[in-house]
């Protein structure tokens, strides 16, 4: 659905203010992956929109949108204005976005020049934003820009939840007083992470996610991240992951009526990016024998990855025979070490008990059975990397 606000300029003798869209104006931003800074538009229509109307008949009027793409936030604004006069930072028309507040509050302005010679100046808190990416065109009817920011540089979005948010348009006429046009004073933004991420790999894969659970929170640095675990397909996503990426995907293989017991962000190596715990149980002959799995996901090189699969337990659900270990996690300085018991055996004896797992292509350790090791199993994630104790 389409986010409209449209804002009305008040007179004023020698400064036109905006008036305000009421209290808590929220403005959503949706991914856009189809976005090109090329000073065409066409790719934005699928956008929302932020209208902004000057005072007088046939003055300025701003179609503003905002959007993310990949590791980006990206502007697009154009404007119907009947006298453009190039713009400085501080005269003539130009263009201010804030975000957020306290120590992360970034202010971005744009000095638009005459747009296209002289191409538009970005600054960033007072100094050249040497990472924006921006293309500008003037029209007969006005002027327009589109440019693209890093969120990385822009820290208030990068967490969960709304931030504080402004947009500030200056419009200077020859020998008439300047005409600001903005936001609410209450307005704020908030970034839809993820919506148009799990459309796209929808779209890639070809069929629906069945989404069993979604985990949010930070992977990679501070930036907000979803793990969505569906009936057969683990997808991380999100903006400001390593590597640029929108999103990465494993599939593990899994068989019928998954059903998810566990699953958390936790940092299990101690290096600060943090990792997915998750334990599930699925039929490995259906209606007859259950099996529970923790595999944990990581994020390396830009790439998901598997870095453990063990079983926990197989239950014979008909005879009532099991055999069954417990996981846990033990803090070694910053980083844990995953302790995988040795198995509880309930009915089996070392000659009855079979794996069912044995034969087929499925890629968990087996549990570890007291008849076969005395000792449980220590996994010691580094990095990528993984290290087992037996």
């Amino acid at each position: 659905m389409h986010l409209l606000k449209t804002l009305f300029v008040l007179p004023s003798i020698l400064l036109a203010s905006v008036a305000t869209a009421g209290e808590g104006e929220l403005i959503t931003v949706q991914l856009n992956d189809a976005l090109n800074i090329d000073g065409f538009f066409d790719e934005w229509a699928s956008s929302p929109s932020l209208k902004l109307q000057g005072q007088k008949p046939g003055d300025i009027q701003i179609n503003a949108q905002l959007a993310t793409s990949g590791s980006d936030l990206c502007l697009a604004i154009q404007a119907v204005d009947d006298s453009f006069v190039f713009g400085t930072l501080s005269k003539g028309d130009r263009v201010k976005l804030t975000v957020g507040s306290g120590r992360d509050k970034r202010t971005v302005q744009f000095a638009l020049n005459d747009l296209e010679q002289n191409p538009v100046r970005v600054m960033i808190e007072g100094k050249p934003f040497s990472d924006a990416v921006i293309v500008g065109t003037s029209r007969v009817d006005g002027w327009a820009f589109e440019a693209k920011l890093p969120l990385a540089k822009l820290p208030a979005l990068m967490s969960i939840g709304e931030t504080p948010f402004a947009l500030e348009i200056w419009d200077s006429d020859k020998g008439q007083p300047e005409t600001k046009l903005s936001t609410s004073p209450n307005a704020s933004l908030e970034i839809d992470a993820w919506s148009g991420m799990e459309r796209d790999l929808e779209a890639e894969l070809g069929r629906p996610l069945d989404v069993l659970e979604r985990v949010v929170g930070p992977v990679s640095g501070k930036a907000p991240a979803e793990f969505l675990i569906g009936k057969n397909i683990i997808a991380l996503m999100g903006h400001g992951l390593e590597g640029g990426i929108a999103y990465s995907y494993f599939v593990p293989g899994w068989r019928d009526d998954p059903q998810v017991v566990e699953a958390e962000l936790v940092d299990l190596d101690g290096k600060g990016n943090r990792e997915l715990w998750l334990i599930h149980k699925e039929w490995a002959v259906p209606g007859e024998v259950e099996i529970e799995a923790i595999e944990i996901y990581g994020l390396y090189d830009g790439q998901l990855r598997r870095q453990v699969a063990q079983r926990l337990a197989e239950r014979h659900v008909k005879t009532g025979e099991s055999v069954v270990s417990k996981v846990h996690r033990q803090r070694k300085g910053k980083a844990f070490e995953i302790k995988v018991d040795v198995a509880e055996v309930t009915g089996f004896n070392p000659g009855s008990y079979y794996d069912v797992d044995a034969e087929s292509n499925v890629p968990y350790d087996p549990v570890p059975l007291p008849w076969q090791t005395s000792k449980p199993r220590i996994f010691q994630l580094d990095g990528p990397k993984v290290k087992v104790k037996e």
